[in-house]
């Protein structure tokens, strides 16, 4: 039995609920929640597994600072691995709200621990 027309309808439903989720002036908190919370969760964490696989933590800031704006639009836009492309449902506007609150995610990276003062030798 061939899938396709199963999965075909499965992203149609999942694209309508995306589009008729979000209003038109939608900012990219509710477009994340609509579009990306499912996968990645509600405070960007990830950590959610999919298909075997857990999805990412977009709130990680060495992971933020390897990826630039142009490739999350493009990773929204096209998909990657277990990731559906949201290209077709979002237009460049929301993808790029969307891209906005993903920086906004960011949590500060830990500070490094200071050096224990060494204990003064007793004379």
């Amino acid at each position: 039995m061939d899938s396709r027309p199963a999965i075909s309808l499965l992203s149609a439903l999942f694209a309508l609920g995306v589009w008729t989720g979000c209003k038109g002036n939608a900012g990219g908190d509710e477009l994340f929640d609509s579009a990306c919370a499912r996968c990645h969760g509600e405070q960007g964490e990830g950590g959610i597994e999919t298909r075997g696989k857990k999805s990412r933590d977009l709130t990680d800031p060495k992971w933020q600072a390897t990826v630039t704006d142009a490739e999350l639009r493009q990773i929204i836009r096209n998909g990657r691995g277990e990731m559906p492309a949201f290209g077709t449902v979002l237009t460049i506007d929301r993808i790029d709200k969307i891209v906005k609150h993903i920086r906004s995610l960011k949590q500060p990276e830990a500070e490094p621990k200071a050096p224990e003062a060494e204990p003064k030798a007793k004379e």
